[in-house]
């Protein structure tokens, strides 16, 4: 079980410190500072998981997690680098035979991640109601 440090990027406005662990399961966790669960991604069922990265230059490198059924998972990083991250992430998912599709992304990434926080609300009812 690997785990590493990162900030969960829930709006413009907020991060929370949380820490990665990967596996024991066919999950990665969140956990906050006191070791409780903040999120699980379950990559059970999913083939390939899409990752869509910042490079590394001058600000911290972030990534986005697109997760089936579910909101975008946002990571920011102060101490490792994305090549680390994608490598830790590529390692996890291999050994459930999973794929890790990874995209380079800039600043449009913040722009199209749907958080819990900044998911349309109004939409899905409006959706959920034309069904």
């Amino acid at each position: 079980m690997d785990k590493m440090y990162v900030k969960e990027w829930l709006h413009h406005n907020a991060k929370r410190n949380a820490k990665i662990k990967f596996g024991p399961d066919e999950a990665f966790h969140l956990m906050n500072r006191k070791g409780e669960k903040l999120r699980t991604v379950s990559v059970k069922g999913i083939e390939n998981l899409v990752c869509e990265v910042t490079q590394d230059r001058g600000k911290k490198p972030m990534m986005l997690i697109s997760v089936p059924k579910d909101h975008d998972l946002v990571l920011e990083f102060s101490n490792v680098t994305n090549a680390e991250t994608l490598t830790k992430m590529e390692t996890f998912l291999q050994s459930y035979k999973k794929r890790l599709e990874t995209v380079l992304l800039q600043d449009e990434m913040l722009a199209s991640a749907e958080t819990r926080t900044r998911k349309p609300g109004l939409s899905t009812f409006l959706e959920k109601l034309m069904l």
